[in-house]
């Protein structure tokens, strides 16, 4: 079956609940600039410094960068960001 582990919620479901998962904002860069679908800019995406993501993810090996190209390391991200520093 699968395991759902170390996701990122901004508010509890209520059909899957998994270990080490996060309830909360995520603090991403522009969380008012999200168009429409596929019209967004994957920047605004980002997270800021004291997001809740931040090193909360489940390390896989196999994924050694981000989205944007940053190198993820043993406490990754939660998300296609991994936050390298700064806001």
């Amino acid at each position: 079956g699968w395991t759902y582990s170390n996701n990122m919620y901004s508010s509890r479901p209520t059909a899957i609940n998994g270990p080490n998962d996060v309830i909360g904002n995520p603090l991403f860069k522009n969380a008012n600039g999200f168009p429409a679908a596929g019209q967004g800019d994957p920047e605004n995406y980002q997270i800021l410094a004291g997001s809740p993501a931040i090193d909360a993810a489940y390390y896989v090996p196999e994924f050694n960068d981000d989205y944007f190209g940053n190198h993820r390391y043993a406490d990754p991200d939660i998300g296609a960001h991994e936050h390298v520093g700064g806001t």
